[in-house]
């Protein structure tokens, strides 16, 4: 392998973009009253996009991780979710889902009533 050269060319291209692809989920739908919701937002981005989270248009949460977190939902949760990933590039596109909240469940058990029926009679006689 006398007089050969071996070239290398490497080309790096370091995609960079705004978010795309933006998707926005509930964990349950519908949810009831009091117990847990997730509400997960992803998009597509380099560098890694960061979310805006709105409910009924007003700002309410930022997150890193694109999870919204409900420990114990309540009525004034239920409305439309709109999230927006951003990063340093620009806003990407939003997605909303809307959440309904049902009451919670109560359960009824069948009442059943023993009614015991004690008669007693007195007899009393007084003779002379």
């Amino acid at each position: 392998m006398i007089g050969y050269r071996i070239k290398f060319l490497i080309i790096c291209y370091h995609f960079v973009d705004r978010p795309t692809e933006t998707q926005l989920s509930s964990s349950v739908e519908p949810v009831e009253e009091g117990k847990p919701l997730l509400i997960t937002c992803t998009a597509r981005a380099n560098p890694s996009a960061e979310y805006k989270f709105y409910h009924e248009g007003k700002l309410i949460s930022s997150s890193s991780t694109g999870v919204l977190t409900f420990v114990s939902v309540k009525n004034e949760d239920q409305g439309t979710y709109r999230c927006v990933p951003y990063n340093q590039l620009g806003e990407g596109p939003e997605a909303s889902v809307t959440v309904t909240i049902e009451g919670k469940q109560i359960y009824n058990a069948p009442v059943t009533a023993l009614v015991d029926l004690v008669v007693c009679f007195m007899y009393s006689s007084n003779t002379q």
